[in-house]
């Protein structure tokens, strides 16, 4: 591929000592996040989310400059399951050959090493990474912006969690909007999104999205 890709390896945290239903309840929530943040580009452009290792999980999202909502949209969608659950996630950003028919966990290339190995040098209290290869204009603005949006995404609350999970998506309903489809609300959904720092995150999001890494 000559577009630069991002792969997201992750795992949940805690998940040997977690309740069963819960872990289940986590890999449904990124299943659903993996199909929302598939839906920005076409199922044909992409590979479902694959499950590995018991607890862990990678995902693929076709265009970089997307590679922090998405990130976002998947952190979000597990802690909103439970105050007790919560994944890592590194993102690999880089090109590809292509991706195999076999799935990601058969797949190859820079982003796919690059996740892999952050994920495996990553801190137990991080929860949000990345590793762009060197040849990435701004890759180090890249993996600051990382570095700041860990902080923000390991403090969600599952409340916080839920909010953001809708409105930091592509075209995202209003706040209104979701107030009605959560049942609260336009104050307390504007409430929660503003302790989740969402404004801030979604105002990075765009600013990659503008352009800075193509």
């Amino acid at each position: 591929m000559t577009e630069l890709c991002a792969v997201l390896t992750g795992d949940l945290v805690g998940s040997s000592q977690a309740d069963p239903h819960l872990v289940s309840r986590a890999f449904e929530a990124l299943a659903s996040a993996d199909d929302e943040v598939r839906s920005w580009f076409g199922a044909a452009s992409s590979s479902a989310l694959q499950r590995h290792r018991g607890d862990g999980w990678q995902a693929f999202v076709p265009l970089s400059v997307y590679a922090l909502r998405a990130a976002c949209v998947y952190s979000a969608a597990v802690a909103a399951v439970d105050k007790r659950m919560a994944t890592r996630i590194c993102v690999g950003i880089g090109r590809i050959a292509e991706l195999s028919v076999d799935g990601l966990g058969a797949s190859s290339g820079r982003a796919f090493e690059l996740s892999g190995r952050g994920l495996e040098q990553m801190g137990k209290s991080s929860r949000l990474s990345a590793r762009a290869d060197e040849t990435v204009l701004h890759s180090g603005w890249i993996e600051a912006v990382f570095d700041l949006a860990d902080v923000i995404v390991s403090g969600w609350t599952p409340r916080q969690a839920v909010v953001a999970q809708h409105l930091l998506v592509r075209n995202a309903p209003s706040q209104s909007e979701l107030g009605d489809r959560l049942g609260i609300s336009q104050q307390a959904v504007q409430d929660h999104f503003s302790r989740a720092h969402g404004m801030a995150l979604s105002a990075a999001c765009d600013r990659l999205e503008s352009g800075l890494n193509k």
